[in-house]
C-alpha cells in the first residue's frame, strides 16, 4: 500500500507569526493525494495541531499500518520550521521555545515513525523556514544532518522549500513552494508525473529567486511516479487554489508578465529612511521589553547603543558568515594582516625528494608569513548604531552580571540580527571579565514587517532571561512552593546536587 501524511499548521502562539496560507497548502496537497487513487490511506492534520494532538494522531496512524507491506510513505509539513543544535523541528500550534522538544515535532521522531512502516521509498516534502535560528558556528551541520537522515531509508526523496539560512515565503493564498508543486501538476501534459519532474519544475520556478532556493536530497532512481495526472485531479486542485466554488473550465495558469513580477517584487524593497526607521523601532522594542516577574529586584536592566567595534565579543563569526553567504547585505568581512608561523621544508641541494614523510625535523624550519585573515566585519553604510546592548547588572554580590549583544546588518529588503548572550566572572574586587563561552546566533526578517521585529526582539530578550535563570537555578535550586516542603519538617534544606 501507499500511505500519505499531511500536516498543516497555520495558528501559533502570540509571539510567533500565524501562517494563514498553510491551511490552504495542506488542503491542496491532501486533495492531490486523495484524488490520486495510488494512495490507499491519507492522514490530514490541519485543524487540531497542538503538539499532543499531532503526535497522538501520527502514532495511531503508524500503529494502524505497522507490519503491513508498505511501498511508499509520503510525508508533508507546512508551517514554521527551526534547525537548532543539530536537530530539525517542525513547530506546532502550542510551540514554546522553553519546551521545544515537547511542543515541536522533531525530524528524527518523524524518521523513526516512517521507518517503523518499513517503506520501500520515503518522501518528505517540507515547506517551512529553516532559518528561524541558524547557528553560524556550524554552517555545514544542516547538510550533514540531511545526509545522515537520508541514509536511513532504502530510497528517498526529500524536498525542502529553502536553504538553512533563508526564509520560505507565502502570500494570502498558498506558500510559494507548495504552489510550485501544485503548478507542476497543472502544467504537466502527460499522464505520469515523476518526482524528478516535480523537482525539475520547482528548480526552474525558483532559479532566479535569490531570496528562496529550494533544495533536494535524492537517494532513488528518478523513475518513481508521484501522481497520475488526470482532468479530475487538475479540476480538484484548481478548486482549492482558486477558493470555493466551481473549478474553472480551463486549467491553464494565468499569464504573468515580466513587468508584473518586477512590480510585485518591488514592494519588498525599502528606502534608506524606511530602513533607519526600522532600526529605531528595533531599539525601541528592546527598551520596552518587560522585566521577568520572577527576577524582579535581582537585576537592574539597561539598554544602550554601541558604536565601538572593540567592545564587541569576537565578531569573527559574523565576518565568516558574510564571506560564506552570497547575500546583498550592506556589510563586508573585515580583514587584518597577521603574521603566521609556518613549518616549511628547507631547500635541498639534491633535487626532488620522493618520500617527504621519511624526513626528520631537521629538514624543516619555521618561517613567519603575513596573511589576510577575517577578524570581524564592517558596515558599508552609515548605521544609527553598530549594536544594541541589553545589560543585566546584579543587585546582589552573590550573582553574576550578564548581557546580550544584538548586531543588525541590513539589505534593501531584510534586517539580519546577530546576537549572543554573555556572562561575567569576577577577577578582583572591582574587576570582572566576560566569559569566552559564547556563540553568535543569527536570524532574519523582512524590514517592512514591524511585527516580526517586535517578536524577534522579545524572543532574544527572553533568551537572556532563560540564560540568567538557568545560572541561578544551578546555584540556588529551582523555585518551589511551601507545599514542596516535607510535612514533618525533617529536611527543609535544598538538595545541593540539583
Amino acid at each position: 500500500m501507499n500511505l500519505g501524511i499531511v500536516i498543516g499548521v497555520s495558528s501559533y502562539p502570540p509571539n510567533v507569526n500565524d501562517l494563514k496560507a498553510c491551511a490552504t497548502d495542506a488542503a491542496a496537497i491532501a486533495a492531490l493525494l486523495r484524488t490520486e487513487s495510488r494512495f490507499d490511506h491519507v492522514l490530514v492534520v490541519s485543524e487540531h495541531t497542538t503538539s499532543s494532538s499531532v503526535k497522538r494522531q501520527l502514532t495511531e496512524f503508524v500503529a494502524q499500518h505497522k507490519g503491513q507491506p508498505v511501498n511508499e510513505v509520503f510525508f508533508y509539513f507546512t508551517g514554521h520550521g527551526d534547525f537548532v543544535e543539530g536537530e530539525l523541528y517542525y513547530l506546532l500550534t502550542d510551540f514554546d521555545p522553553k519546551r521545544r522538544k515537547q511542543t515541536a515535532l522533531e525530524n528524527t521522531e518523524v524518521d523513526s515513525l516512517l521507518r517503523a512502516l518499513s517503506p520501500n521509498i520515503a518522501i518528505k516534502v517540507i515547506d517551512a523556514c529553516h532559518s528561524g535560528v541558524t547557528y553560524i558556528k556550524d554552517s555545514n551541520a544542516f547538510d550533514n544532518y540531511l545526509k545522515v537522515t537520508s541514509e536511513t531509508f532504502k530510497k528517498c526523496y526529500f524536498l525542502f522549500s529553502s536553504q538553512v539560512d533563508q526564509q520560505s515565503y507565502q502570500d494570502q493564498g498558498l506558500s510559494f513552494f507548495t504552489r510550485a508543486i501544485i503548478d507542476s501538476v497543472l502544467a504537466h501534459e502527460d499522464s505520469e508525473l515523476r518526482y524528478k519532474d516535480v523537482i525539475d519544475f520547482v528548480s526552474d520556478r525558483f532559479s532566479s529567486d535569490s531570496q528562496q532556493t529550494p533544495f533536494f536530497v535524492v537517494q532513488a532512481d528518478f523513475i518513481e511516479t508521484f501522481v497520475t495526472v488526470s482532468p479530475t485531479l487538475k479540476a480538484s486542485l484548481m478548486a482549492i487554489v482558486n477558493g470555493s466554488g466551481p473549478p474553472p473550465t480551463k486549467t491553464a495558469l494565468p499569464a504573468v508578465t515580466l513587468a508584473d513580477r518586477v512590480r510585485a517584487d518591488a514592494d519588498r524593497f525599502c528606502s534608506e529612511s524606511e530602513t533607519r526607521a526600522a532600526l529605531v523601532h528595533l531599539m525601541n522594542s528592546l527598551q520596552s521589553v518587560a522585566h521577568p516577574p520572577d527576577l524582579e529586584g535581582l537585576f537592574s536592566i539597561t539598554v544602550s547603543e554601541g558604536s565601538e567595534f572593540s567592545n564587541l565579543p569576537d565578531a569573527t563569526a559574523i565576518g565568516n558568515w558574510l564571506s560564506q553567504n552570497q547575500h546583498t547585505f550592506f556589510a563586508v568581512p573585515y580583514l587584518r594582516v597577521e603574521k603566521v608561523r609556518k613549518r616549511k621544508l628547507k631547500k635541498q641541494s639534491f633535487g626532488i625528494i620522493a618520500h617527504i614523510t621519511m624526513l626528520d625535523d631537521d629538514a624543516y624550519h619555521i618561517v613567519e608569513e603575513e596573511e589576510n585573515r577575517i577578524c570581524g566585519f564592517r558596515p558599508t553604510i552609515d548605521m544609527p548604531y553598530l549594536y544594541l546592548l541589553l545589560e543585566a547588572e546584579p543587585a546582589y554580590r552573590n550573582i553574576s552580571a550578564n548581557d546580550c549583544f544584538i548586531v543588525p546588518i541590513v539589505s534593501r529588503t531584510e534586517i539580519r540580527l546577530f546576537y549572543t548572550v554573555c556572562r561575567y566572572r569576577d577577577i578582583g574586587w572591582e574587576k570582572r571579565e566576560r566569559s569566552r563561552e559564547f556563540k553568535w546566533v543569527t536570524e532574519a526578517f523582512p524590514t517592512k514587517e514591524e511585527n516580526s521585529i517586535t517578536t524577534a526582539v522579545a524572543a532574544i530578550a527572553d533568551k537572556l532571561w532563560v540564560f540568567v535563570r538557568e545560572q541561578l537555578e544551578q546555584r540556588f535550586g529551582p523555585p518551589r512552593s511551601l507545599d514542596d516542603n516535607n510535612t514533618d519538617g525533617s529536611n527543609l534544606e535544598g538538595n545541593s546536587d540539583l
